[in-house]
C-alpha cells in the first residue's frame, strides 16, 4: 500500500464488509500545529511587557506561565507521534527544539520565582500564607514535572530525527 499513513480509529460492519475508517497524519499533524502555535501565542504574551525586577510581575507571569503549559504540550506531543509514525525528521527536529526551548523558559522561570519566593512569604498578610504556599507548590511540582516532560520529549525527538548509522 503506497501513499500516506494512515491511523486505524474504529471498525465499522456495513453490509457483510468491514470498513476501517482512517485518519491522515496530516490532519493529526495539523492540530499538533494548531495547538503549538495558540498555545505558544498565549504563553509568549505573558512575558509581554517584561517588567524583570518587579517581584509580583515575576511571580505571577512564571506561575500563569506554567498553568498555561498543558496546551502548547499537548500540541508538542501529537507532533512527535505524528513525526515518529510519520519519519518525518524535519518534524521530530522542529519539535525537539521547541521543547529544548521550553525546557529553558522553565528553568529560567523557577529560577526567578524561586528568588522571590522570600520576598512574597515576608510580604502576605499571615491570614493569607497557607494560600501562598499551597501556590508555591503547585508552581513548583508544575516547573519540576514539566522540566522532567521537556527533556524527555527533546531527547526522544532529537533522537529519533538523527538518520540511521
Amino acid at each position: 500500500m503506497t501513499g500516506t499513513p494512515r491511523i486505524i480509529v474504529g471498525e465499522e460492519e456495513r453490509s457483510g464488509k468491514t470498513m476501517k475508517p482512517v485518519v491522515p497524519f496530516e490532519i493529526i499533524t495539523v492540530l499538533g500545529c494548531a495547538l503549538v502555535c495558540v498555545g505558544g501565542l498565549d504563553l509568549v504574551l505573558l512575558w509581554v511587557p517584561f517588567r524583570f525586577g518587579v517581584a509580583e510581575w515575576e511571580f505571577g507571569t512564571v506561575s500563569r506561565f506554567l498553568d498555561g503549559l498543558p496546551v502548547l504540550t499537548m500540541g508538542l506531543a501529537i507532533l512527535l507521534v505524528s513525526g515518529a509514525l510519520n519519519a518525518r525528521a524535519w518534524l521530530l527536529w522542529v519539535t525537539g527544539i521547541v521543547s529544548v526551548l521550553v525546557w529553558v523558559a522553565v528553568l529560567v522561570g523557577t529560577i526567578v520565582y524561586a528568588l522571590d519566593i522570600p520576598l512574597a512569604l515576608k510580604a502576605t498578610d499571615p491570614g493569607l500564607l497557607l494560600g501562598l504556599k499551597k501556590g508555591v507548590v503547585k508552581t513548583l511540582g508544575e516547573a519540576a514535572i514539566y522540566g522532567v516532560a521537556y527533556l524527555v520529549f527533546a531527547r526522544n525527538a532529537l533522537r529519533m530525527a538523527r538518520p540511521a548509522r
